[in-house]
């Protein structure tokens, strides 16, 4: 899920979410900096470095 949004489930969903930053910013560099888990919820805390058109 992402921002709160509706859960996305399955790798075609995860490809096309992928591709779409992607083709938005090419030069896309992405870092993970935590994975942090409590009960049954995980948070991905990453660092989004790129440029945009």
């Amino acid at each position: 899920m992402i921002n709160h949004g509706d859960p996305w489930e399955g790798r075609d969903r995860l490809r096309d979410m992928a591709a779409g930053f992607f083709a938005d910013v090419p030069d896309l560099k992405l870092t993970c900096d935590d994975v942090r888990i409590a009960g049954n919820h995980a948070v991905y805390v990453w660092t989004f470095v790129g440029h945009g058109p």
